[in-house]
């Protein structure tokens, strides 16, 4: 029997968050030995080569996964060790979600709690027992610890500090859930039918319960905390108390969370075809609440269903981005009273989100970029360019 073949017309990201002409060409900067974007990369190698804890298979992976271009697409103008702080932020989140989906439940309790201590240490380890020091990565989490909150200056070091407990924490939670998803799978001797997408054996979950978990398990939390540093924007902590500004945090999660899940379907379809997976093109699937129903009948194909997935998706990204923008135009319009006619409060503000926009370009043009390995959306310059994502699995 052929292979199926699996064709998708994917959305405009940059178009609907008003992005269009953001491409982040830096790629020929990064091939300036003298330039800052180089320096820093040639300094996160190093770095990951100094750390004794990584396999030679996590140190590949980690230099495959192109995370100072990423860096250097968000801020091309950054200079050296403000790009080494963000790319010190990304090496957190790697291994906050290498321990964590590796560990067992009970280890990844005893992890948060020392690598909260770490945070709010500064990366002192010398209270830490030798059973401590033994669990993944402290002395390598240690380092980075000290590497960055140094640089970030009160004002933004400890919101940096709490946002990254959070996404810590929220990872965990997250893999417990799909360990208990897994565990139910494994309860079943057969394996579902590959000739529908549901496996009525696994409870359906919500889209939007979905969406919403994913919010802080994509550490965008933190990554704002470094935007507002890089970019030097003065909004104080109690300012960004007001609700307004957490909403934009957010749909902001929400903005990373959907150009992972629309990038990397591809890859985690192959993985374990037509099982479920922790993808909202594929949990929406499962909705009866979502707008993919009235698609689905007993003559649709799956590339139908799988593209009224898609659609669903984009659907979700609009609103997100227009709930953010209401945000900033009403935080403009009615500042928090704590700002207190602040000069260069409604300039702040619109720098925010004006930074975080590019820096969500930054992360879906990353994402696709050819050099880019971990995802490998599409498969030919031609599909590229006209945003079609295709390839076989068999049946």
């Amino acid at each position: 029997m052929p292979p199926l073949v699996i064709r998708r017309t994917l959305p405009d990201i940059l178009t609907i968050i008003g992005q269009e002409g953001s491409r982040s060409e830096v790629e020929h900067l990064l091939q300036d030995p003298n330039h800052p974007l180089s320096i820093a990369e040639k300094e996160h190698y190093k770095w990951i080569d100094s750390v004794e804890t990584f396999s030679l298979k996590e140190k590949k992976i980690l230099k495959l996964a192109r995370i100072c271009l990423l860096t250097a697409k968000m801020y091309p103008f950054a200079d050296t060790h403000r790009l080494a702080v963000n790319n010190h932020y990304f090496m957190w989140t790697f291994i906050i979600d290498t321990v964590v989906d590796r560990e067992s439940n009970e280890i990844n309790d005893q992890v948060a709690k020392v690598y909260d201590q770490l945070l709010n240490s500064g990366g002192n380890w010398a209270t830490l027992s030798a059973g401590e020091m033994n669990l993944p990565h402290v002395k390598a989490m240690a380092d980075l610890v000290k590497r960055t909150l140094p640089h970030l200056g009160p004002c933004y070091r400890d919101m940096y500090i709490d946002s990254l407990g959070k996404y810590m924490h929220s990872r965990i939670r997250e893999s417990r859930m799909r360990r208990q998803v897994a565990e139910l799978q494994d309860s079943f001797p057969e394996a579902p039918s590959t000739a529908s997408l549901h496996d009525p054996r696994i409870p359906p979950l919500s889209a939007r319960d979905y969406v919403k978990n994913r919010r802080e398990s994509v550490g965008t939390r933190a990554g704002l905390d470094i935007l507002r540093w890089v970019h030097n924007i003065r909004l104080t902590p109690e300012e960004l108390k007001d609700e307004r500004f957490e909403k934009m945090v957010l749909r902001a999660g929400e903005f990373t969370s959907l150009i992972n899940d629309l990038y990397s379907f591809k890859k985690e379809f192959l993985a374990t075809p037509f099982k479920p997976i922790d993808n909202l093109i594929w949990i929406a699937l499962h909705d009866p609440t979502t707008s993919t129903k009235s698609t689905q009948n007993v003559t649709s194909s799956l590339n139908d269903q799988l593209q009224a997935g898609v659609n669903y998706l984009a659907e979700v990204y609009t609103e997100s981005y227009q709930v953010f923008q209401e945000q900033v135009s009403s935080l403009i319009a009615f500042p928090p009273a704590c700002v207190n006619g602040r000069p260069g409060f409604a300039d702040d503000v619109r720098k925010y989100a004006e930074k975080t926009l590019e820096c969500t370009a930054a992360t879906a043009t990353w994402s696709t970029d050819k050099s880019h390995i971990r995802y490998s959306v599409y498969a030919t310059p031609e599909l590229r360019k006209r945003r079609i994502l295709e390839f076989s699995v068999p049946e």
